[in-house]
């Protein structure tokens, strides 16, 4: 299920919190059960009570902020900036932030923004002071990829394109690049994109709308959905790279130039299923929904699998089911020795899981093809109490100077974390 309509039982946002400077983390212990890592073992489903827990959004003081390792510190990068949920750096440092999604306003969920913002740390001191509009007025903007001069940027039903230059005003020239099955808030909506390697393909994020299947009928009619499609530019053709995705959330590529998805995975099936995760993607592979999950785990009630369905594949590591899985990247090492190499994950956190899981960036090493339990890396937005948290991270990117830039719309934030010199 979408963020967004979590979102929509949420308190509304409070003011943005103030600079700080971080500690070691004292980590939330972590809820018993919930599989975390490569080799995990499932519940049963429905060994638990499926239940509804929404915790009310208090941002920090303005003398609060959120926990880092030792050896790091972090900043406000930019503030007053509600509803982020994508960022993009561009190679001359400007910082593409889309604002879209929906926002509580008199008590009620409307949709914000809905633009794509460009911000500029002009000055080198860390904290963007230039923000201008790039395009605006499309519903459910999504994912972002920048390919030469031309930046591609999904909405609800389509891929658009733009020519895109440092310094430009906003855009006026936004063309079509690729139709997507039609969607909206009420389902999986975020489309990410990222591009290959030699940038000579565009790889697409499409979920799902529904979050299980119990007639044949409805699957039919999630044609194109739940999978992670290609559209190669020459020649130019779209094709299906990956399926059975429920909600393939987001996209990014490896330093060895695969691509791998975070994907967030069905719910109302108990506290401990199903488990989100990061999987590298393999072609023409297929991930199980709606039949399967985790592999060959049978769906209760869903129908028969038609003839010919393949085998599905195990994802490659586990986050604990309703983890709420937003965004990676990658690291190689050079941000910090301490860090090394591995992959950031944000976990935008559960809705609907007795004890609240999630709320926090980790980090998981990288160990040649071995990955080790996470590490919380930006945290303390849970609060030990399943009634409150303090913020909501949903997207990262990393800074041309190293740093990396978390946002967090429950604080109207996106903090930056660096090195302590």
């Amino acid at each position: 299920m979408s963020w967004f309509k979590h979102f929509q039982a949420f308190a509304k946002w409070l003011p943005a919190a103030a600079l700080f400077t971080a500690c070691q983390p004292d980590p939330v212990p972590s809820a018993a059960g919930n599989p975390v890592g490569a080799d995990v073992v499932l519940d049963a489903p429905h060994a638990t009570e499926v239940r509804v827990n929404i915790p009310e959004v208090i941002a920090f003081e303005r003398n609060e902020y959120p926990v880092v390792p030792d050896g790091f510190k972090v900043t406000r990068f930019a503030e007053y900036i509600p509803n982020v949920q994508n960022l993009l750096v561009t190679p001359q440092g400007e910082v593409l932030a889309v604002q879209s999604g929906l926002e509580q306003k008199d008590k009620e969920a409307i949709p914000s923004e809905n633009q794509i913002v460009v911000l500029a740390d002009l000055d080198g001191d860390g904290l963007a002071e230039s923000r201008r509009i790039f395009t605006k007025d499309i519903q459910g903007l999504s994912g972002m990829a920048l390919r030469g001069d031309t930046l591609y940027f999904a909405g609800f039903n389509r891929v658009y394109k733009a020519p895109y230059k440092a310094g430009m005003n906003q855009t006026t020239v936004v063309k079509s690049a690729m139709e997507l099955p039609p969607v909206s808030y009420a389902g999986s909506w975020f489309h990410d994109l990222c591009l290959s390697a030699d940038s000579g393909s565009l790889y697409v994020g499409v979920g799902t709308n529904r979050n299980l299947i119990t007639q044949s009928d409805e699957w039919h009619a999630e044609s194109g959905r739940g999978v992670v499609w290609k559209l190669d530019f020459s020649p130019l053709r779209a094709q299906e790279y990956a399926t059975g995705m429920r909600y393939p959330k987001v996209l990014a590529l490896d330093r060895e130039g695969s691509i791998w998805a975070g994907v967030r995975e069905r719910s109302d099936m108990g506290d401990n299923l199903v488990p989100d995760y990061v999987t590298r993607v393999r072609p023409g592979g297929f991930y199980g929904w709606p039949w399967f999950y985790w592999g060959d785990h049978a769906q209760p009630k869903a129908p028969a699998p038609p003839d010919g369905v393949a085998r599905p594949v195990v994802p490659d590591y586990a986050l604990g089911a309703h983890a709420g899985v937003s965004d990676l990247i990658f690291t190689d090492g050079s941000f910090s020795k301490s860090l090394g190499e591995g992959i950031l994950v944000v976990e935008s956190g559960s809705w609907n899981r007795s004890e609240l899981w999630g709320y926090e960036v980790v980090f998981i090493p990288r160990e040649g093809d071995t990955l080790p339990e996470p590490i919380p890396f930006l945290s303390g937005f849970r609060t030990g109490s399943n009634d409150i948290v303090h913020g909501i991270p949903t997207a990262i990117a990393q800074y041309t100077d190293g740093s990396i830039l978390v946002a967090d719309p429950g604080n109207k934030v996106i903090w930056r974390v660096s090195v302590v010199e």
